[in-house]
């Protein structure tokens, strides 16, 4: 692409058939139609309790976002207990939900494909520095793709809140044993409302923009 050609125009058709190679992604998983108006979001990564994959299944049963599209993916260590059991509920979830598709063997092919291809990522690690820098944001970022992240890793340096993308919960300087620490559910309570909160703004927005654009 020539310098200067990127428009919005343009970006909306490259966006166009990114969605249509995810969508062949996504068949050979479950069937699930995609559109120029679907909405889809990924929390895509290792799964481990820390990077709070909780966060996005309770924001599926929930069920106020039944029109959203989410992928989920990720493996867990195989000495992880906790990674295993949400490996067995984001299964549960693919089944049982219409708009969920649960991607077992996510790995780098797919993650090329999946990040190119959504529209918002969810980047949830517990604040601060469980997570040491984080890489999923970065590589949706460079495809043009914002997330919705807490304040941990390299997240509180790199997105500017509400301008390449959104930012929730609090600025937490100590490190806090979130398993054991009871401080550490009251945290995990409060900034699920706030995450909850932040993706039903961006939901509205999104689907204002493309109201308007059709």
């Amino acid at each position: 692409m020539r310098r200067g050609s990127l428009t919005r125009e343009s970006l909306t058709l490259i966006k166009s058939r990114l969605k249509k190679e995810l969508q062949g992604l996504i068949r050979s998983y479950k069937s699930i139609e995609l559109n120029n108006d679907s909405f889809v979001v990924a929390w895509v990564r290792r799964m481990t309790l820390y990077k709070r994959p909780h966060f996005v299944a309770r924001l599926i049963e929930e069920g106020e976002f039944n029109d959203v599209v989410f992928i989920l993916g990720g493996k867990s260590h195989p000495m992880d207990k906790d990674g295993l059991i949400y490996m067995k509920k984001f299964r549960e979830l693919h089944r049982k939900y219409k708009n969920v598709v649960y991607i077992h063997d996510y790995d780098v092919i797919k993650a090329k494909t999946i990040l190119k291809g959504i529209d918002v990522l969810l980047f949830t690690p517990f604040p601060p520095g469980w997570e040491a820098s984080g890489t999923s944001f970065m590589k949706a970022a460079i495809n043009g793709v914002p997330s919705i992240a807490s304040r941990d890793g390299a997240a509180v340096e790199l997105i500017t809140d509400g301008v390449n993308g959104w930012l929730f919960g609090s600025d937490i300087r100590e490190l806090i044993d979130f398993a054991n620490d009871p401080r550490g559910k009251e945290i995990d309570e409060r900034e699920y409302t706030e995450f909850k909160a932040k993706f039903s703004q961006v939901y509205d927005y999104i689907t204002r923009i493309r109201s308007v654009s059709t």
